[in-house]
This record gives C-alpha cells, structure tokens and sequence, in this order.
C-alpha cells in the first residue's frame, strides 16, 4: 500500500519556465518531501521535413528552447529544493504524451504534473492533458494557467454505490489517493455527491410533485446512507472538512460545487480500466472535465492498464 508522495514528475514540454505549473509542482514536491523529475520531448514526428536543412534547422531550433526552458525550470526548482531532489530528463520521441507515458509505465511515478493549455475558459484542459487523463497508468494533476495561488481546498467527486459494486471500489480508491496526495498540504478535503431520481421527469407528469416527493426523500436517503457506509470503510472521515449532497447530474452540479465552496482542484476517478482502449475516463468524470474552471486531478481505478505499450 501507497504511503507517501515520493517521486514527482513534472511534464514541463510547454509553457513559461516560471509558469504556475511549475511553481505549482515545485511546492508540491517541498511539502512532500519528494524528488521532482522535469521532463520534456523531443518530438519527431515529421521524417519528412526533418530531411530537409531548413527542418533540421527547425528541429535544432525547437530542441534547443525546450533544453533552455528545463534547464531554466531546473534552476527555479533547486531554489526552493535541495540538488538532489531535482532531476531532469530529455526525452525523444514522435509524440510528447505518448512519449512520457512510455516512460511512467517503465518507471512509474506517484504523480504526473501538467498545465492544462486548454485557454482560458471553462473545459480549458487541452489534448496533452486529456490524453495523459485517459492513458497514463498513474494520477493525473492539470492545472490552468489561470489558477492564482496553491489551492487550499479540493473537491472529490464520487459515486459511493452499492457494496462491493464498480463505484464503490472506484471510490475507495479515490478516497485513499485523496488523503495520500494531499497530505501535509494544508488543503482541505471536501467531498461531493450528486444524486438524483432516476427518470423524476417521467414519475413526476403521473403521479405529480406530491407522490414524487416521497421517492426523491428515499433516494436522498439512500445517497446518504451509501456514503456513510463508503467513509466507514475507508475510514478517513475524520480527514475530511465537508461533505456535501447535491441533487442534480454530476456533469452539473459537480463543478458547479467546485467553484461555489471555491474549490482550486477536482479529484475524480476514470471508471475504465482501459480508458476505453484509451478515448475516455468514463462518460461522467469526462462531461465534468469540460465543465470545470478549476484543477483536475484524474486517479485511476485499481487494475487500470495503459493503452500505451513500450517497444
């Protein structure tokens, strides 16, 4: 069992060498007391142009920049972390992502630090974090250029289910990397579930708002009752500042309990154990990514293998 945060590995392939990103992960790391790796790719993707003098010029150019912004990203870490706690790795390969993902797979870390590079508006995570959500075997954390400070609040969202159930192996998985990656972070832990009436609409034009009444107040129950039973289990309910009960659909009131109690991460968990051969996370973890103006932190669920094979 996971009991510390102990190898860190930042994806620094684009961005500012001072961006928050890298701040971001600098301070993780410190809190942790863990080794920071600094990685970025090389990519060749392009045989053909790299065969004419201007696209060896180009590639040279390109390859260069990333080995000054790592060497710059290098010197702010070893500012706040000791030398030898500072590493830094140039990768080669056709496609960034998948090129680190290769290497978390032979060499897995405890965590994959990312900018989200997606804009500046709700669903900004790009393509690399998005990819790196649903292959890499190992948590995720993306964060936004627009995030200002170190988060002080998180919120899990889980789906507690029933005994034994997919979701609530899922959600003791997610429970316990919660607690294991923010420890000793100062950041509170809230958690968030979205529950609703299966089919309310259609109960609701029968037998109206009086008798749907009485199965919204069952099925809230019950939501409360499958979370008392998952935090008994994981036991860390002590651990946590908060937990809240929304009633609507997650892809929704998810993010939009994020960023009314001012959350600067989500926690979620992919449901696939393949991300679906790699395109999702699962349809819910995925629709609430789109919607979130904070954070994402993606933990996979327990057996998880990545699409990405190593040669």
């Amino acid at each position: 069992m996971q009991h510390a945060v102990r190898d860190i590995v930042f994806f620094a392939d684009t961005g500012a060498a001072d961006s928050v990103s890298i701040t971001f992960a600098i301070e993780l790391a410190r809190l942790h007391g863990a080794t920071l790796t600094l990685a970025s790719v090389t990519e060749t993707a392009d045989a053909s142009l790299l065969h004419s003098r201007a696209g060896q010029d180009l590639g040279r150019m390109l390859a260069d920049d990333k080995l000054r912004r790592l060497h710059d990203m290098e010197t702010l870490a070893q500012s706040t972390l000791s030398t030898d706690r500072v590493r830094r790795v140039m990768l080669e390969g056709e496609v960034g992502w998948h090129t680190l993902t290769q290497r978390v797979v032979q060499q897995p870390p405890d965590l994959v630090i990312t900018e989200a590079h997606g804009g500046r508006s709700p669903g900004a995570f790009g393509s690399v974090s998005q990819h790196l959500f649903r292959k890499c075997p190992v948590p995720v954390w993306s964060i936004p250029a627009t995030l200002q400070d170190f988060p002080t609040r998180a919120l899990i969202a889980l789906h507690p289910g029933a005994t034994s159930s997919d979701d609530r192996l899922l959600s003791r998985e997610l429970l316990r990397l919660a607690v294991i990656l923010t420890a000793g972070t100062g950041i509170e832990l809230h958690v968030g579930h979205a529950w609703d009436l299966w089919g309310e609409h259609i109960i609701e034009s029968k037998y109206g708002e009086h008798g749907t009444r009485p199965l919204l107040a069952v099925q809230q129950e019950y939501a409360h009752e499958t979370m008392e039973q998952l935090l008994a289990e994981s036991r860390c309910k002590e651990l946590l500042t908060e937990i809240h009960y929304v009633k609507g659909e997650p892809s929704e009131a998810i993010p939009k309990l994020a960023e009314g109690i001012g959350a600067g991460v989500t926690i979620l968990g992919s449901a696939a154990r393949r991300g679906l051969e790699g395109f999702l996370i699962g349809s819910v973890a995925e629709s609430i990514i789109e919607r979130l103006q904070c954070s994402a932190l993606v933990i996979k669920r327990g057996g998880f293998v990545s699409p990405v094979h190593v040669a």
